[in-house]
């Protein structure tokens, strides 16, 4: 995530720039990063969705390409989602919330 905000718009994230919230249970896994940048990068959560949809796009056709140049870190990124061993991504682009602090 820190390299495409970086590639898409020059912004530069450190580990200080961002909050991990972890809130799993034994149900469920639950892990929340928010990214907090000296100036506002969206201006709205629907910005902020669009770019999270189009990286997860990115992700899975990168993921399922071996001669992409992301393949290996896109495939790194995915988990098992399924008992039958489907892979997918661990975000939820149907439930994602997405927060911004200014």
């Amino acid at each position: 995530m820190r390299e495409r905000l970086h590639s898409r718009y020059g912004i530069t994230c450190s580990d200080d720039d961002l909050v991990r919230l972890e809130s799993s249970t034994d149900q469920k896994f639950s892990h929340h990063v928010i990214v907090h940048t000296p100036r506002a990068v969206f201006a709205d959560n629907i910005q902020a969705g669009r770019f999270v949809a189009a990286w997860l796009s990115d992700l899975t056709l990168a993921a399922a390409d071996p001669s992409s140049p992301d393949h290996a870190v896109a495939q790194g990124l995915q988990v098992v989602t399924t008992a039958s061993g489907a892979r997918g991504f661990f975000i939820d682009p149907g439930t994602m919330h997405v927060t911004m602090l200014v």
